[in-house]
């Protein structure tokens, strides 16, 4: 019988992955230590370390692994020289590389590299059919005319910086741009704005804003798609926003009841903006 890993990183997603897998099959975790993983106990586990790439192969062929999905976010390691396998050092060139870029090329490459190992690369929606998101108003509040605009200001930044593989995320008040989404991850980008001081911060003095997510143009939509859950929303509310705009089938929905409710009870849109 086939088996799943799952490369897991940071937030709910690589739980849910494992508890919907384990309906069918006993799922691999592979915990790279990069985040505390809290919820693992109950399932097999892999122990691994991205100098040892070559251990992590064999592992996972001992234990009939054909398919591996990667899900949650994963701070990028310091290598140490002295600990890499023939596995590795075959890929480090490339690796190393993409390292120095934006984060959709590095997984693409390592992902590649999975593939040429006779691995199945999977996502998340493959598991979990629910997850991507849908087109229209999703709860019981609207965007306004000006949510509009700011909405179409942030999908234009965000198409022109999608070259860049810089992130996947800004936030826009009456036309002005207030972060962009790096490697620090969308929670940070929401900080941001949160800490920026009220005299500063349209958003606040308004509720008016958008947090715009969309995936950059031609993205592997197995890997790192844009994601909002529960704890965007509350954010989003805490930063000042009045919204949250994403793509048709172009973001993961983390658990939309929960959204839902926190987004009513917030006075926040989320919005499923058309591929046109």
């Amino acid at each position: 019988m086939s088996r799943t890993a799952i490369i897991a990183g940071s937030g709910v997603l690589p739980r849910l992955l494992a508890e919907e897998v384990a309906l069918t099959d006993a799922p691999i975790i592979v915990d790279f230590k990069t985040t505390a993983l809290d919820w693992i106990s109950n399932y097999e586990v892999i122990d691994a370390s991205f100098e040892k790439a070559g251990v992590l192969f064999t592992a996972l062929r001992k234990r009939g692994v054909d398919y591996v999905v990667f899900a949650g976010g994963m701070s990028r390691p310091k290598l140490n020289p002295l600990k890499m396998d023939r596995a590795f050092l075959s890929k480090a060139p490339s690796l190393l590389k993409a390292m120095r870029g934006g984060d959709d090329g590095l997984l693409r490459v390592i992902a590649s590299w999975f593939e040429e190992e006779g691995f199945i690369v999977k996502s998340a929606q493959d598991i979990i059919t629910d997850l991507i998101a849908p087109a229209g108003i999703w709860g019981r509040h609207s965007p306004t005319e000006q949510d509009d605009l700011d909405m179409d200001r942030g999908v234009q930044i965000l198409e022109a910086l999608s070259p860049l593989d810089v992130g996947q995320a800004c936030i826009i008040s009456g036309g002005v741009c207030f972060g962009i989404e790096t490697i620090q991850g969308t929670d940070a980008l929401l900080r941001s704005v949160e800490e920026t001081d009220s005299a500063l911060n349209p958003p606040k003095q308004s509720g008016q804003g958008v947090l715009v997510k969309i995936p950059k143009a031609g993205q592997d939509h197995r890997i790192d798609l844009p994601s909002i859950g529960e704890e965007t929303v509350k954010r989003a509310k805490v930063a000042g926003l009045s919204g949250i705009a994403v793509k048709e089938g172009g973001a993961l929905v983390l658990g939309m009841k929960d959204i839902l409710a926190a987004a009513d009870d917030a006075g926040l849109f989320i919005i499923g903006l058309p591929n046109v």
